[in-house]
């Protein structure tokens, strides 16, 4: 093996991600971001649009059991999140998925376009400009 190659080991590996960071800005944008872009893609709505697509006699026994013991939990004021946490049902945490799926796909179609054509500005467009015009030389 030729003297100047470095072994890929998992030290070496952490070492150089840990340089990569050290030396360049990273920024993890979580979906939340989404919610700038309007409302739709908050809980709430996903919430509306769960209790809209998902009815009980869709479901088998045990999954439309769960779904109107977490229909009740979040009329009792739990969050999606919570109310979910109760879900073990493969066949109802299935069709939650879906809508979910359904409904994003569906305000990203409505809003991606807006944003592409420039009707309308991401949000974090300005952040991220703001970040790139600011960001250290490179040595």
């Amino acid at each position: 093996m030729p003297t100047n190659v470095t072994v890929l080991t998992r030290d070496t590996a952490l070492a150089a991600l840990a340089d990569f960071f050290r030396e360049t800005p990273f920024v993890f944008f979580g979906s939340g971001l989404s919610c700038g872009v309007d409302p739709c893609f908050g809980m709430g709505a996903l919430q509306a649009a769960l209790c809209t697509a998902i009815q009980t006699d869709s479901l088998s026994a045990p999954a439309g059991l769960e779904w109107e013991t977490m229909k009740k939990a979040l009329a009792n004021g739990h969050d999606l999140e919570s109310a979910l946490d109760q879900v073990s049902s493969e066949e109802l945490l299935t069709r939650v998925r879906s809508v979910t799926a359904d409904h994003l796909v569906g305000r990203d179609r409505e809003f991606s376009w807006k944003i592409a054509s420039g009707e309308m500005e991401w949000p974090a467009a300005r952040l991220i400009a703001r970040m790139v015009s600011h960001r250290p030389r490179r040595r």
